[in-house]
């Protein structure tokens, strides 16, 4: 058995030219004393404690492959200094590009960089790559959006997006914590988490206050600079990924030398995963640096250039360990291999002919679809993030059933429909879902797709709608690969909500499909015959079945949890999700951090002015005598012309409290 090299791990510091010390942490093998390629990440969530333990099983690989490794906190997180005031900043981006400039000027370094990321450093990743900075040759971006207003977070088909505003209490919770006096100084670390929390503004205000798409979300959007970039690019995702449309977009837009990944995974990078099966995915981001960061001639980019996992259908659950299906190689994307099965609807269901409505039809507006509908962005941590059954959603929506399928159908890409519909209210929201429909009558959830009616024109310029007159409208779902088997059904499902994944509109709207229309529903499909499955793809490094590194890895079972409370008197009903994650970081010198999260969802059938959500958020990091916590409190609510947010935070130091702050805002809606 072959050993393992020594990797040393430091601390250190990094000033900029503005004057600011970023901090980091590097690995290295000292065996190894020629100057070699750096990779680096730069992102908020502290390297010395929320994230340690997962960035050790990312940069001791690449270190014993005799890389260096660098591991950044962003300004104003974490142990660095300066103050941070938004994600994806122009300050914080012009901080990226001064740090590849300084990793060039290093003794170890070989003038070659690489950058990896997932969710927030897989967006910066991108977002640097279209800065071109001198010596970024090859970044690996997973779990990204390379539109922001499209593919983000914050906003679903242009309405707000409820796991959008869990995010803004869990980034709040990320960046008010302090720097750790053991690596600031115990003189330092209080007065610079006061500064801290005295420039602190909440990002939601930002994030409802730009309702359209502007300026600050095409900032940071990394296909409005794809033509600046030369950078070669592994996009990564998985199909239970809310960003799986964001390598779907980067393989079809960007011109460069690129590789798509995408599995059948949840937010995660593929060796962590808790949906399998999983993949070793250091050997394979080792490869890629290899060749573009050493000149490896490898055979990498002489494979498929973009690798994606077809599901086999199975009945519904909350949380899947594993998913059967296939791999599929793929010479580019749009891919030749891909057609299209097109279906018309009518009273009678759907038909692979060319139909038009036979009559008028009501689509329902029933606030309370979507229940069933999981989260858009599930993590590991959680057992109940996942799509259920959606019989009863289907039943409350208005449904298109195709005839028993007669051979399976490869689905793979993105599925559109489009439709003639007429509101009697001047904004309205639209959802459909496609479903696998059993011939038991299970109906799992195969993609869905929303749209914020007031921007079926374009999400620029929003323009009320027109009382009861006809507008064609096209929705395009999130990206899929399924296998629908032969004596299957396919199930189209219309409705005026889907809460909460999306915020609905001031007044219940009735939308109609318009008579002697047509509702088209175009499906993408795999040709069968014409791209086999890559059997062996990945079988020289066989997935584990679990990663230690993971930096959920101590999450809590028993307080990772959803809840659905419906009162039938009221109407009332709340969806309350628990969630708590315990750290214990490598090279922490007994560092403890905890993050425990509360969100609920009130609704009230039929009164769609009744929504709100309230997110709580407590995160303590301690270490033996020394404790520091930060507890907020976010509700988010609405009238008919405003959105009002109150918000509290509470930073104490052992039981003392260091800030006591709150927010009272009220937001206009603008056109949603």
């Amino acid at each position: 058995m072959t050993a393992q090299p020594h990797i040393t791990v430091e601390d250190l510091w990094i000033e900029l030219p503005t004057g600011a010390r970023l901090a980091a942490r590097r690995w290295y093998r000292p065996d190894l004393t020629a100057p070699a390629p750096t990779i680096f990440e730069h992102l908020p969530y502290r390297l010395t404690d929320l994230r340690a333990n997962r960035d050790n099983s990312w940069y001791q690989p690449l270190a014993a492959a005799g890389y260096v490794g660098l591991r950044v906190d962003i300004r104003g997180t974490g142990n660095s200094e300066g103050l941070f005031t938004d994600e994806y900043s122009e300050e914080e981006l012009d901080d990226a590009e001064a740090l590849v400039a300084w990793i060039r000027n290093q003794p170890w370094s070989d003038g070659s960089v690489g950058m990896i990321g997932i969710s927030y450093s897989g967006f910066n990743a991108l977002q640097l790559g279209t800065r071109n900075p001198h010596g970024l040759k090859a970044v690996i971006s997973a779990g990204f959006a390379d539109d922001r207003f499209e593919q983000d977070v914050h906003r679903i088909g242009g309405a707000v997006h409820d796991q959008g505003l869990a995010w803004a209490q869990m980034c709040t919770g990320v960046v008010t914590l302090p720097p750790d006096p053991r690596f600031v100084g115990e003189d330092a670390w209080l007065q610079r988490w006061e500064q801290r929390l005295d420039a602190f503004e909440p990002p939601i205000l930002k994030w409802l206050g730009h309702q359209r798409k502007d300026e600050y979300w095409t900032h940071g959007s990394a296909r409005y600079g794809y033509d600046s970039m030369t950078c070669a690019v592994y996009a990564v995702s998985g199909w239970n990924d809310r960003y799986r449309d964001g390598v779907l977009s980067l393989m079809e837009h960007y011109d460069g030398p690129k590789k798509g990944l995408i599995g059948p995974w949840e937010h995660a990078w593929p060796q962590e995963a808790g949906i399998g099966p999983r993949l070793e995915f250091v050997s394979e981001a080792i490869r890629w640096f290899d060749h573009w960061l050493r000149g490896d001639d490898n055979g990498i980019m002489d494979e498929p250039s973009f690798h994606v996992w077809v599901e086999e259908s199975a009945a519904p659950s909350t949380s899947f360990r594993h998913q059967d299906g296939k791999w599929v190689g793929l010479k580019s994307w749009p891919a030749d291999a891909v057609g299209a099965l097109d279906f018309s609807g009518s009273s009678t269901g759907l038909h692979s002919g060319s139909v038009l409505l036979d009559t008028d039809c009501a689509i329902s507006s029933d606030s309370l679809i979507g229940l069933d509908g999981g989260v858009s962005a599930p993590f590991k941590s959680a057992a109940t993030d996942l799509p259920r059954d959606q019989r009863a959603d289907d039943g409350r929506s208005t449904a298109f059933d195709s005839p028993v399928l007669t051979e399976a159908i490869d689905i793979l890409g993105q599925i559109t429909v489009g439709l003639t519909v007429a509101s009697n209210t001047s904004v309205a929201t639209l959802s459909a879902r496609l479903c696998d429909v059993f011939p038991d009558g299970t109906s799992r959830l195969i993609s869905v797709g929303m749209l914020n009616l007031t921007m079926r024109d374009g999400q620029e310029q929003p323009t009320l709608l027109p009382r009861d007159r006809d507008m064609k409208v096209d929705i395009v779902f999130q990206g899929i690969g399924y296998t629908v088997p032969a004596g299957h059904r396919l199930r189209l499902s219309l409705s005026a909500n889907y809460w909460p994944w999306m915020w609905p509109s001031p007044e219940t709207s009735h939308l109609t499909l318009v008579k002697g229309s047509r509702l088209s529903l175009s499906v993408p499909r795999l040709l069968i015959g014409s791209t086999p499955p890559v059997s062996d793809f990945y079988t020289s490094t066989p997935a584990h079945e679990t990663v230690s590194g993971s930096w959920a890895a101590n999450a809590d079972p028993d307080e990772n949890s959803t809840t659905i409370l419906h009162d039938l008197g009221s109407g009332r009903l709340v969806r309350r999700s628990t969630s708590k994650i315990a750290t214990q970081p490598f090279m922490s010198d007994g560092a403890e951090l905890t993050f425990r999260m509360t969100q609920e969802d009130h609704i009230t059938d039929g009164d769609p002015l009744s929504v709100a959500s309230i997110t709580t958020v407590e995160e303590t990091l301690q270490r033996r005598l020394w404790s520091t916590s930060v507890s907020t409190r976010t509700q988010i609510a609405c009238d008919s012309e405003n959105f009002i947010v109150d918000m509290t935070l509470i930073a104490k130091r052992d039981q003392t409290v260091v800030r006591d702050m709150a927010w009272h805002e009220v937001i206009p809606r603008d056109h949603g």
